[in-house]
């Protein structure tokens, strides 16, 4: 881990609090962000810009990134999270690539302006 401070980061859902991810639903990144809008997997999206995601739900939530990590979850931050998709971009199988291409522009549109 780096020094530098993670950046804050937001996520919407129900007023009634935080959906819990469903571990037993696997699933790559890019499938995650194309395919899984608004169903949950094992990852639990979360933006750098709570402008950008208003279609997730009304309630606007920030994430304790350092509580997070201390209960052992992992963060991918935003910049590691666009790299991996530039790298699934660059994948053998052509469905996966537009997947990843798909994923970046979704990414992109959930990190700041």
């Amino acid at each position: 881990m780096t020094d530098m401070p993670m950046p804050d980061y937001y996520r919407r859902d129900q007023a009634v609090g935080v959906t819990a991810p469903d571990l037993s639903k696997d699933c790559t990144l890019a499938e995650h962000i194309v395919r899984a809008r608004g169903k949950r997997t094992q990852y639990t999206s979360v933006s750098l810009n709570p402008d950008k995601i208003d279609d997730f739900g009304p309630s606007l939530y920030q994430a304790l990134c350092p509580e997070i990590l201390q209960a052992g979850h992992a963060i991918i931050a935003h910049e590691a999270l666009l790299q991996g998709l530039r790298d699934a971009a660059a994948g053998a199988d052509k469905a996966d690539r537009r997947r990843a291409f798909q994923a970046q522009r979704y990414a992109l549109r959930g990190g700041r302006d």
